[in-house]
């Protein structure tokens, strides 16, 4: 606790972290909240990413899906991976922001460009018919124009075949 004491971030974030998670010491919400904040106002991302997370489920402070979504911009912007992620969620849902498709899809695959697996799996079958033929072209095993429709989720079949669901 010195180091987070004397405004080491780095020791700020982990004693977060550890009061969050009741590691070494007893599980309190609000000392997590009230480090986090302290790492995340000297621009740790992790701190800024548990801080918005803490919003988001109202750990030690109120519920506030748009404060989550501040924080969480605030860290994915400085590439921290599950914050593009959980920021890709909250676009995707619209919680704490309106709902937009195209940027909760640029948070995914900034966040997938990161290594989150999340978001891959999310990218896997969350994408546009633009993405799709971009992606795999005309002659390969995709070959989509469907009108009025430009959003659809896909799987591959064990022979290489996509299997394709319309949605909308």
């Amino acid at each position: 606790e010195g180091m987070a004491e004397a405004g080491d971030k780095y020791a700020q974030a982990c004693l977060g972290e550890m009061y969050q998670c009741e590691d070494g010491v007893n599980m309190n919400y609000s000392t997590a909240v009230k480090w986090y904040r302290k790492a995340a106002e000297q621009g740790h991302a992790h701190g800024k990413y548990k801080f918005g997370e803490m919003y988001q489920y109202g750990y030690g402070v109120d519920r506030n899906l748009s404060t989550a979504v501040e924080w969480y911009r605030k860290a994915a912007e400085q590439g921290h991976a599950d914050a593009q992620d959980n920021l890709g969620l909250m676009y995707e849902y619209g919680d704490g922001v309106d709902k937009n498709e195209s940027t909760a899809l640029k948070w995914f695959r900034k966040a997938a460009e990161h290594g989150d697996a999340i978001a891959q799996r999310i990218l896997t079958f969350h994408v546009t018919a633009a993405d799709a033929l971009m992606t795999y072209g005309y002659g390969n095993y995709i070959y989509i124009y469907i009108c009025g429709c430009d959003r659809f989720e896909f799987d591959f079949d064990f022979d290489g075949s996509a299997v394709v669901f319309v949605k909308g």
